[in-house]
């Protein structure tokens, strides 16, 4: 990426695929801010001593958005503009309205990446992770992941994506479909 353009990517994927890989990547090799919806979260819970947990972070999320249904992902886009950010990564969007508002508002600046890998891949990913919210077992996960797509509306909010990345080999090979994202914006 050699020119100034300015470029705001969301991610979006299931638990486990490897958004915070690409984060990381965009961050590291091309200097973009990360804000990850998730932290958001969180941060919320922390400051109110509250356990991170699944169940915790869809309570606190439907808490957020029923005093305002667009609360985060507005704070994101107020947050990118007040910075005058060039490059951004929105890790972690979720509804559809998390994809569209960002669209709306920024254009062609804006591409929403999804990121998917199996669901057996992605289990082994969050067990080794080791993160407080980790499922039990694979079946938990599976019900992790079906209540998600439920709560969330993913399937909606995948439609929505402008790439598609499979995630199945090395970091090597994720990195190498980033970087081809990143040339065709460029053109």
């Amino acid at each position: 990426m050699k020119n100034n353009k300015r470029i705001i990517i969301g991610l979006v994927g299931p638990i486990g695929c490897g958004k915070g890989a690409v984060s990381n990547y965009l961050h590291k090799k091309y200097d973009f801010h990360v804000i990850t919806m998730g932290d958001i979260i969180r941060e919320e819970l922390k400051k109110r001593n509250l356990e991170i947990t699944r169940e915790n972070s869809y309570k606190m999320q439907a808490e957020l958005r029923g005093k305002n249904p667009h609360y985060l992902i507005n704070s994101i886009v107020k947050k990118i503009n007040e910075n005058l950010w060039e490059k951004v990564v929105i890790d972690g969007i979720r509804y559809p309205h998390q994809a569209m508002i960002p669209k709306k508002i920024f254009g062609k600046e804006f591409k929403l990446l999804l990121i998917d890998a199996s669901p057996e891949i992605r289990y082994k990913r969050l067990v080794k992770r080791g993160r407080e919210d980790k499922p039990e077992s694979y079946d938990d996960f599976l019900n992790q992941e079906k209540k998600e797509n439920e709560i969330f509306n993913l399937k909606k909010t995948y439609s929505l994506a402008d790439e598609k990345i499979i995630n199945e080999g090395t970091l090597l090979n994720l990195y190498k479909k980033i970087d081809k994202i990143l040339e065709k914006e460029e053109e």
